[in-house]
């Protein structure tokens, strides 16, 4: 995420709220960011840190007059810098192949790209743990990111700035949303996923999407409540990006308001709805589905970004928003397990497609093996 953090007391004040509402929200979690900064010889805290940064990132805004820890003071300069991210749910009834289809893209820097920062991982548990194997698309370092488990739940989702977020008081502990879609994929249903959101304490806000081979949940998560992105009844997709969508959102904008006022989360909703309306009843391919997140109108809030070059754009520099490009695509299919993903623009990349193993406590080795070959 492309944006100032906050001062270094700061940080350390809400790394270590962090730790704490970690190690006993989720404590294999958090023996894994210990397991990460022991084997990268770095401090834990910078490992907290790394994984909560998205968080902290979000919060920068309340520092800009020196603001104190609880404040909800918020700067009313519009929110800019952050990735662009954009979630899509097609439901079986509305593909050809009558399968479901998660579809999520990322908007980000150059650097994470030509770096790459993007990296595809695959987590198997031990029997005892008795949690599906999970196969996440993220960057380098994290543990979390988007994915899909071996019990068929999909979780995406998208960045959410909200003046409902605000700095811990003294004493308070948070748990990091920046967490939260691995936390969620150690569910075996959608409803168990949609149950724990119940019993996070958390300070910022984020939209998350869980998808299966049969339903799907999209939901706004802020600190004082959780509320539903409703799809209309007959609707065979699902469309969400960086703002407030739902209905109840919008009625209760007295309590909170959007702070991401760029204007780029509307025009790709409002283009990717567009485009999934010309099409009407027609069934969805997988290349439809490529071709709409393809899509290049609108420049440079388009759907699929590319960097300006220099000379393009009349500058050396380019702002931060007109560099961002596409960086990575995925599209999952819980009924088959399957997982497609482009490193790049999705009209440029090639789709690897990948197998998530079977659960690793109940097959065997040679089935894992079998169903965790690429394409």
């Amino acid at each position: 995420m492309a944006d100032r953090v906050p001062r270094r007391e700061t940080c350390e004040k809400l790394i270590q709220g962090y730790k704490e509402e970690l190690a006993k929200e989720w404590p294999t979690g958090y023996e894994e960011m210990k397991g990460i900064a022991m084997g990268a010889d770095v401090s834990i805290d910078r490992i907290v840190f790394l994984n909560a940064r998205e968080d902290i990132a979000a919060l920068s805004p309340l520092l800009v007059d020196d603001a104190k820890v609880g404040s909800r003071n918020w700067d009313t300069r519009p929110r800019r810098g952050a990735d662009q991210t954009i979630t899509s749910w097609f439901t079986a009834k509305g593909t050809a192949s009558g399968e479901a289809i998660v579809a999520w893209a990322c908007n980000s820097t150059k650097q994470v790209l030509d770096e790459n920062l993007f990296v595809s991982l695959e987590f198997h548990h031990s029997a005892e743990e008795n949690v599906p194997t999970v196969f996440l698309l993220t960057e380098a370092g994290m543990i979390s990111g988007v994915g899909m488990n071996s019990a068929r739940v999909a979780a995406t989702g998208n960045y959410l700035f909200t003046t409902a977020d605000h700095l811990p008081e003294d004493g308070e502990t948070y748990f990091p949303l920046s967490c939260l879609n691995r936390y969620l994929l150690q569910c075996t249903s959608i409803r168990e996923a949609r149950g724990m959101l119940y019993g996070l304490v958390r300070n910022t806000s984020r939209h998350v999407f869980l998808g299966d081979e049969v339903g799907a949940c999209s939901v706004e998560i802020t600190p004082v409540r959780i509320i539903d992105h409703n799809r209309k009844t007959d609707a065979t997709t699902q469309v969400h990006t960086n703002h407030l969508v739902s209905l109840e959102a919008f009625q209760r904008r007295h309590e909170m308001q959007d702070r991401f006022l760029d204007a780029s989360s509307k025009f790709r909703l409002y283009r990717l709805e567009d485009l999934i309306a010309v099409r009407g009843s027609e069934p969805w391919r997988l290349q439809d589905i490529v071709d709409l997140f393809s899509d290049h109108n609108g420049e440079p809030d388009m759907i699929c970004r590319h960097p300006k070059a220099a000379e393009e754009s009349g500058s050396a520099e380019q702002p931060d928003d007109e560099e961002k490009m596409m960086v990575a695509f995925v599209m999952f299919n819980p009924q088959h397990k399957l997982a497609s993903v482009c490193k790049g623009p999705a009209c440029q990349g090639r789709m690897i497609h990948v197998t998530l193993a079977k659960l690793a406590t109940r097959e065997s080795a040679q089935d894992e093996d079998e169903d965790s070959d690429e394409d």
